[in-house]
């Protein structure tokens, strides 16, 4: 399979620099024969899909309604073109709901056929480390820019869903490492996953004169070092995927949902 790859690589790296002259980098998706732009320099690589992809998480401590409707109506004033709109102050929220002094207990995938997928792609903590990467994100960093990387290093430190062992960075990585990999190869949380690939490929990263500068086949351990180290986690729409904003429930809890997207962070 690497082989076949290998074999198209010249006509690809073509595609990739007529695709790059529009731009200082261009990302080529490629299976087999076939390139696929996927964008420039900042592309998506895991798009949120509202609840398919969003959290649950209950706030612990001392939290009330008051504390509630004060989150929820924290927004930013936004002009575009000339228009002015509302959108939700994501960071503001997570900083005052990190100064009210409570903490985020993770639940579950808001969907069943998420947290099944989950299981099935890392074992029975693979939702629960997940979760705990986007609790690193949002409510520990104030939804500010987080590689992966660093959200492993949060859950090997803090050994999140507590393996109770030593050294446990290698651990985690795996973990994440396999997940990127399924979501690259077809893992969706819409809809229920076999376990396989779904294709063959990689990405191509070229520069604008045709320079290459990576080349990662998707079947190899080094394309999963290329997703850790080049992704990073992003807040999508909040109106549009229906998470940030504070829920009580009829247990008299408080409760959040977190949203799930994955976007590359390439430089020039």
């Amino acid at each position: 399979m690497v082989d076949c790859a290998l074999n198209y690589y010249r006509d690809i790296q073509n595609q990739a620099t007529e695709i790059a002259r529009q731009g200082d980098i261009a990302i080529v998706k490629y299976f087999g024969k076939k390139a696929e732009i996927v964008s420039g320099i900042d592309i998506l690589f895991f798009n949120a899909s509202g609840d398919n992809t969003n959290f649950e998480y209950e706030i612990v401590g001392d939290f009330d309604d008051e504390k509630m409707n004060a989150f929820n109506g924290m927004f930013h004033e936004v002009t575009k073109k000339g228009v002015t709109k509302y959108e939700v102050a994501t960071g503001d929220r997570m900083r005052y709901l990190k100064g009210c002094g409570v903490d985020l207990r993770f639940v579950n995938p808001v969907k069943d056929v998420a947290r099944q997928n989950l299981v099935r792609c890392g074992g029975m903590e693979m939702p629960k480390i997940l979760g705990g990467m986007l609790k690193y994100y949002y409510f520990e960093c104030g939804a500010a820019s987080v590689g992966v990387e660093d959200a492993i290093k949060y859950l090997a430190d803090t050994d999140y869903v507590g393996y109770g062992f030593d050294d446990l960075y290698d651990t985690y990585r795996v973990k994440i490492a396999n997940l990127l990999y399924a979501m690259f190869t077809g893992l969706r949380f819409s809809k229920p996953w076999s376990g396989r690939s779904d294709v063959s490929g990689g990405y191509i990263v070229v520069k604008r004169d045709g320079d290459v500068v990576a080349f990662h086949s998707c079947i190899a351990d080094e394309f999963k070092d290329f997703l850790i180290d080049k992704l990073k986690f992003e807040g999508p729409s909040c109106s549009r995927h229906k998470y940030m904003e504070i829920y009580k429930k009829d247990d008299g809890k408080y409760y959040l949902k977190l949203a799930l997207q994955f976007r590359f962070k390439l430089k020039k």
